[in-house]
């Protein structure tokens, strides 16, 4: 299980995910959705260990693996699948 709480993020003191708690149990499908700039890149790359959390912590098969003051390197692989059905934009 993968499990996000009270995670916060920011870039250059501009908020980009405030307060997310939520968990994603081992084989369920989750889909982040929201207008640009709402924090879903930021959420994946919390999860992938590629940025650190201002605040919350990030817990994998109930060991904490990244906070605000650590972030462990990650044992597993992060897949991300972009489908458009409209048009291509810049991510």
């Amino acid at each position: 299980m993968l499990e996000f709480r009270h995670m916060s993020h920011a870039y250059n003191d501009n908020p980009s995910v405030r307060d997310v708690s939520f968990s994603v149990s081992e084989g369920e499908v989750v889909t982040l959705l929201g207008p640009s700039g709402c924090g879903k890149t930021t959420l994946l790359r919390l999860a992938a260990g590629l940025e650190r959390p201002r605040q919350g912590e990030i817990w994998l098969d109930g060991k904490l693996v990244s906070d605000a003051g650590m972030v462990v390197a990650p044992r597993h692989a992060v897949s991300v699948s972009c489908f458009r059905t409209m048009r291509c934009s810049r991510i």
